[in-house]
Order: C-alpha cells, then sequence, then structure tokens
C-alpha cells in the first residue's frame, strides 16, 4: 500500500545547515565531475559554527596543546569564543595549533599515536567537514561503513555474515601498516581537489595536515600522514581509501561473475569472495600499493571461515547449526573479551574506598555500551559468563567493605544487584535485542 502525501502530514522541518548539506549532496550527486568552487564562505556561516561546536562540545574530550578546555571557554563564553574563530576563518587570519600527541596503550603491550588538536581546531575542522563532507558521500560506494552519515559498525557486521551465508567462505583479512600516519599528502590532496576548487578550504585543509605534532623532543611536521583524533581525519581517510572502493568496483569483482566482496569501515576491511581467493589477495595488494598503502603481512591473511576470523571486534566462524545446515555464527572475539575485563578489574576493585553503590553508576554505562554493541550477535553465553564475572567482582568489594571473610563467599546474588541497585544486566541486552530481532522478523 502506497500512502500518499496529505496536507495533514507534516514533514520534518530541516536546520539551515541541513537544508545545506542536502543541496549540496544533491548537486554532487546530480553531476560526478563538478568542482565547487565557492564553500570557504559556507564554513565561517554562524549556523555552521553553532552545530560544529555542539557536537564537539557532545564529544568532549581532552584539552589541546593550549590547555584550554570546555569548561574555560564557557566561562570565557562560548558566543565570544565562536565571533573570534569567525572572525578568523573569514579575515584570513585563523592558523592551525600543532596536535598534541599522547600516547595509547594497546592489547599487545604496544602503543598507538593519537593527535588531539586544541578545540578551536577542533571546531573549525568540524565546520568544514560539515560543508565538505555531502560532496564526497555523493561519490562514497555502498560497501563502505566507516564514519559515514547513517551507517555503523553493525551494518559492515551483518554484511560479512550474509556473504558468509551466501557462500562466499573464503576470507581475506586485512591489515593496514599505520594507515593513517602514512597517507601521502599530495595524494591526498589531489583527491580532494577533485571535488573542491576552492583554494581557501583548499589551503585550510593542507594547514591541518602540515600543522605538525607536539611531543616532548619538540614539534615534528611530515609529508605523509593525517593526525588520528583530528575530526576531520576519519573524512580524509574515507576519500584516500576510496580509490580502493572505486577501483574494486570498475572492476566487477562484486558481480555474480566474480563474487569478492569487498567491507571496508575506515582502514578495517575484509574481502569475503566464493572462489579464487589468492587472486583477489593479489589484486587487492596491487591495488593498494597504487595508491601508496602499506599492508601489515603479518596480520594479513586468506582463511576459510571455518577456520574463523575477526573483523571490528567480532569473531565469525562457519558451522553446522543443529539441523546439519551450515550457518555463519559470531560473537564477541577474544580481545574484545579479554579488554572489557581488564577495564571492569580497573573500575570495580575491592581496594577502592568508594562505596559500591557508587561504582555501579560509573561501571553502568562502560557495561551498556559494550553490550549494546555486542548484542547483535550470538552472544548470549558470553554474556551470561560475563555477567557472573562482573558479580564476583562487585561481591569482592561488597565483602571487603562489609568485613566478610572468604574470597569465594557470594555476599549478595545478582538479582538484588540488578533490580535493587541498577547494575545492568549484560545477558538481558542479549535477550532484548534477540526479541527485537525475532519481532521484526515476524512482521
Amino acid at each position: 500500500m502506497i500512502v500518499q502525501k496529505t496536507e495533514n502530514v507534516r514533514e520534518r522541518k530541516l536546520t539551515k545547515s541541513r537544508l545545506l548539506q542536502r543541496k549540496l549532496y544533491c548537486a554532487a550527486k546530480a553531476d560526478g565531475n563538478r568542482r565547487f568552487g565557492i564553500l570557504f564562505d559556507k564554513v565561517y556561516r554562524w549556523d555552521i559554527l553553532e552545530v560544529a561546536w555542539k557536537m564537539i562540545r557532545a564529544n568532549r574530550g581532552a584539552s589541546g596543546i593550549d590547555r584550554q578546555s570546555f569548561d574555560d571557554i564557557e566561562t570565557y563564553g562560548v558566543e565570544k569564543f565562536l565571533r573570534e574563530l569567525q572572525e578568523e576563518l573569514q579575515s584570513g587570519k585563523y592558523r592551525p595549533q600543532p596536535v598534541r600527541r599522547v600516547m595509547i596503550p594497546k592489547a599487545n603491550g604496544k602503543s598507538r599515536p593519537l593527535g588531539i588538536p586544541t578545540i578551536k581546531d577542533r571546531v573549525a575542522q568540524m565546520a568544514v567537514k560539515l560543508v565538505i563532507e555531502p560532496l564526497f558521500e555523493a561519490d562514497f560506494q555502498d560497501f563502505s561503513y566507516g564514519f559515514r552519515p547513517q551507517r555503523s559498525a553493525h551494518q559492515a557486521i551483518k554484511e560479512v555474515r550474509k556473504y558468509i551465508n551466501f557462500g562466499c567462505e573464503h576470507v581475506i583479512e586485512v591489515d593496514l601498516k599505520s594507515f593513517f600516519d602514512s597517507i601521502p599528502q599530495d595524494k591526498l590532496m589531489d583527491l580532494v581537489a577533485r571535488r573542491i576548487s576552492d583554494p581557501r578550504v583548499l589551503k585550510i585543509i593542507k594547514s591541518w595536515l602540515t600543522a605538525g605534532v607536539a611531543t616532548e623532543a619538540g614539534i615534528t611536521r611530515s609529508v605523509i600522514g593525517t593526525p588520528q583524533g583530528g575530526v576531520i581525519s576519519p573524512l580524509l581517510a574515507n576519500i584516500f581509501l576510496n580509490e580502493l572502493d572505486r577501483e574494486w568496483s570498475k572492476r566487477d569483482y562484486a558481480t555474480r561473475k566474480c563474487d569478492a566482496h569487498l567491507v571496508r569501515y575506515a582502514d578495517d576491511m575484509v574481502v569475503a569472495c566464493k572462489w579464487r581467493p589468492e587472486f583477489y589477495y593479489k589484486q587487492l595488494i596491487e591495488i593498494l600499493n597504487t595508491l601508496g598503502v602499506e599492508v601489515n603481512a603479518e596480520k594479513t591473511r586468506v582463511v576459510h571461515a571455518s577456520e574463523g576470523f575477526d573483523f571490528l571486534g567480532i569473531h565469525f566462524r562457519l558451522a553446522p547449526s543443529y539441523a546439519g545446515k551450515m550457518n555463519c555464527y559470531y560473537w564477541p572475539s577474544h580481545k574484545s573479551v579479554t579488554n572489557f575485563k581488564k577495564t571492569i578489574r580497573e573500575m570495580v576493585n575491592n581496594r577502592c574506598a568508594v562505596d559500591f553503590e557508587k561504582i555501579i553508576v560509573a561501571v553502568n554505562p562502560v557495561i551498556r555500551g559494550w553490550g549494546n554493541y555486542f548484542a547483535i550477535t550470538n552472544a548470549g553465553k558470553c554474556m551470561w559468563d560475563l555477567d557472573r564475572f562482573i558479580c564476583e567482582r562487585f561481591n569482592r568489594v561488597i565483602a571487603r567493605a562489609r568485613k566478610v571473610r572468604g574470597a569465594h563467599q557470594s555476599v549478595m546474588s545478582a538479582k538484588v544487584l540488578y533490580e535493587q541497585f541498577g547494575l545492568i544486566d549484560l545477558y538481558g541486552l542479549a535477550k532484548k535485542e534477540a526479541e527485537c530481532r525475532t519481532m521484526n522478523f515476524n512482521r
């Protein structure tokens, strides 16, 4: 049944910034070769700067090299801060500051660099992103899911599982070596310039790439790489890797004739293919080498889905069901579970002097976020085991506070923790997600 539009049906009113983005997207979609020359005046529009501030403020984050925090700006006056930034952008006096580098520890003992721009630079980057993103969204391929509007990691995960269930059982796991730090800036700017001819927009993007990184040794600058942590960096990464997507589509590898399906989430990607995985592996390496991107040979491999593989924190494995039919099952990877347990151990510590009720308030967002991400998978048993682990951690805290002897003695039941004190139930999240899927399937 087609519901016709009537006068009583109200359309959702779009803001000025969303109307601008829609117009830019439609113009770019209508003409794939069009270059846009007058864009910078939209960047410092007041409505764009206001939206950019709200988005940056919602994401919070640490302060940059100037140590200016959100609280400092709110004390100073948000409108005054934005008016000054608007004046700098309009007059051409705006100059980005170097990015503050922080080393984030990884599970394997190594660390990865994270760049933290100043809040002013983050707002300026978000304003530029709001204006130019629709132009490139018109060119991006459907199998790219990372850091894009109306797209998510869940969609990429379900797409991979779908292809494996369709018979594409050979999987190419791809890992790029230090991708964000190795993007050739000249090639990246050439790709940006395919859609944008406004010299002021190109100049400000170039200035962010060459602003440098502040470390204890001083400020270092490089002609390659885009800092991880920058607001505009994920968009620039997608613009660069869209060349891989375009070439893959151009060669018709995703058609029924080839059945080699690329699924990409930023620099994380897999290829699910029905046959000839070694051939498609070589083709993928060839395209990436043309772009100047190096593949991590230690982590890139070709596997059969029955052996299992990890993608976006999920472990996929092709196995027979109770009825004997082969099906792709997926659940949280061992690394994801290990990291989650490590976080819980650090937060729910029996040496902590804070009351356990306050610990519940602090740990609930972590549990809910982890559970919502993995609830779409076959994670019932995993969630059940993690619930027991979390309750045991809380029982240790409560036992120490109440001076109850016996490390393994259960002081408070899980039911009391869930119902009276509001602790999030992971298994309950997974069960609700399964019920929602069943209801949607039966409609």
